[in-house]
């Protein structure tokens, strides 16, 4: 058994400045998340989890079975690729299945993937990012996982790492921009908070590898303005004229 994730409750910048400095001498990633309530979830697992709340069955008494998800990933990846070409230039090899993933969570598509950056800084910003509520960071040692090799297969994940990081070889501009990366579960029948705790060593020190940081809506604005200063905005996140469009009305508030 794994462990579970430890809950810290920041109370000011100087606070999550100190727990960060915990962690520079290791291998960490973070992963925003603009509600505090929300657990760890993939956008496919947000998908089957939407579609069975609004009653979509494929079998009677059966919302989506293990074999239809495979099948479905299938099928929205052999779909993707069909059209790609037609909006997309520099595609890369046809065999490598976890780079084409990466472009479709890029474009929205709903993946296996599951988002993460080697900057606390920067989940800072996803997280303050359309919170309404208090909203938190999630903190995982990330070398207690094995990394996919770019030619890999879906089907290659059948081994005993439950859970493990990608780096597309050809990071687009905006990934590059968040020092991105991806955490991939090996099945699709657990869910990947889940496979995550499991996959987490429980430390003889007790100390956590596998932290979440709570902060309070109160703290959104003085942080905003922060990131701001370190030039963590929508306009370095997200490069081009989308990011620049994002971040202007605020840009103008905050004048």
């Amino acid at each position: 058994m794994g462990a579970l994730y430890k809950k810290i409750v920041i109370t000011d910048w100087n606070h999550f400045e100190e727990e960060i400095k915990n962690h520079r001498y290791k291998r960490w990633i973070y992963r925003g998340q603009n509600n505090s309530k929300y657990g760890l979830s993939t956008s496919l697992e947000r998908l089957f989890q939407y579609a069975s709340e609004i009653g979509v069955k494929i079998e009677p008494n059966k919302n989506f079975p293990i074999n239809y998800k495979r099948k479905y990933e299938k099928e929205l990846l052999d779909e993707f690729k069909k059209s790609a070409h037609i909006y997309i230039s520099n595609l890369p090899n046809e065999n490598y299945q976890f780079e084409w993933l990466s472009i479709m969570q890029h474009f929205g598509v709903p993946t296996r993937l599951l988002d993460f950056t080697y900057s606390p800084f920067v989940a800072l910003f996803f997280a303050l990012d359309n919170a309404k509520s208090d909203f938190a960071i999630f903190a995982i040692r990330s070398d207690n996982f094995w990394e996919i090799e770019v030619d890999s297969e879906l089907e290659d994940l059948k081994s005993n790492h439950e859970i493990m990081i990608y780096e597309p070889i050809k990071s687009n501009e905006r990934l590059l921009a968040q020092q991105g990366l991806f955490l991939v579960a090996n099945t699709l029948k657990t869910p990947v908070e889940r496979l995550i705790n499991k996959a987490i060593p429980v430390n003889e020190n007790n100390d956590s590898e596998f932290i979440k940081y709570i902060f309070g809506k109160e703290l959104r604005k003085e942080f905003f303005v922060l990131l701001k200063k370190m030039n963590i905005t929508s306009t370095t996140l997200y490069p081009g004229f989308t990011g620049y469009c994002s971040a202007l009305p605020w840009n103008i508030l905050g004048k």
